[in-house]
């Protein structure tokens, strides 16, 4: 099976078009790769069992279960992007990790808890939320 990691650290708050275009593209064969799996594991008749039943309810569970894999795959990419390890550098300041706490992101899919890491400058200082940094256009 083809292997559909980024091409590059998602960790870096700097990165290029040539990175996002690549996520862009492995985004789209995991899409597709999902869509195969749910045809072969018969997803489909499933839903198609369920629609002779009640069709609004067939497409309420579909949804249901779309939203639950989608929240479940935003709260992992949002940890991801936390992944900084012990230290890092932001805004030319040294920042060590000050620990991990649960945060919340509402999203189109519904809310989204998800653990992050708050690191604080050298010295003194507020600790600082990596995940609510973001590349800003």
């Amino acid at each position: 099976m083809e292997s559909l990691q980024p091409a590059t650290s998602i960790a870096n708050f700097c990165d290029g078009s040539e990175s996002v275009t690549a996520a862009m593209d492995g985004l789209t064969k995991a899409g597709v790769a999902l869509v195969e799996s749910a045809a072969e594991i018969g997803l489909a008749g499933n839903v198609a069992a369920l629609y002779r039943s009640d069709p609004l309810e067939a497409e309420g569970a579909l949804r249901d279960m779309v939203f639950d894999m989608t929240r479940t795959i935003l709260r992992d990419a949002f940890e991801l992007l936390d992944d900084h390890g012990a230290s890092l550098k932001l805004d030319g300041r040294n920042c060590r990790k000050a620990g991990v706490t649960a945060g919340r992101a509402m999203t189109m899919f519904g809310s989204v808890d998800f653990l992050r890491s708050r690191y604080r400058p050298s010295g003194q200082g507020a600790a600082l939320v990596t995940a609510r940094r973001r590349r800003r256009s």
